[in-house]
């Protein structure tokens, strides 16, 4: 089974809000930083990402709360039957 990516433009954000949570993605914000991790919640204000990192942890101390207005674009990774 392949891993396909799928990359959604700062445009199409909302959009696709109601598909984000549970995923696992990249988040890529406008200053370049870049958080991973799985969708907990997404607004049309913030997604709150949990850290793929601290899986071990407590997820309300390893949350990232991360303005739409500031995420450049996300990546979601799809695992492909070809």
């Amino acid at each position: 089974m392949g891993t396909r990516t799928i990359r959604i433009p700062r445009s199409k954000i909302e959009a696709k809000l109601s598909e984000l949570p549970g995923q696992s993605a990249q988040v890529v914000m406008l200053d370049g930083l870049t958080h991973a991790g799985i969708v907990q919640t997404a607004t049309t204000k913030e997604i709150v990402l949990h850290d793929a990192n601290a899986q071990w942890t407590s997820v309300s101390r390893h949350s990232q709360h991360l303005a739409l207005s500031e995420i450049y674009f996300i990546i979601l990774d799809y695992n492909s039957p070809w």
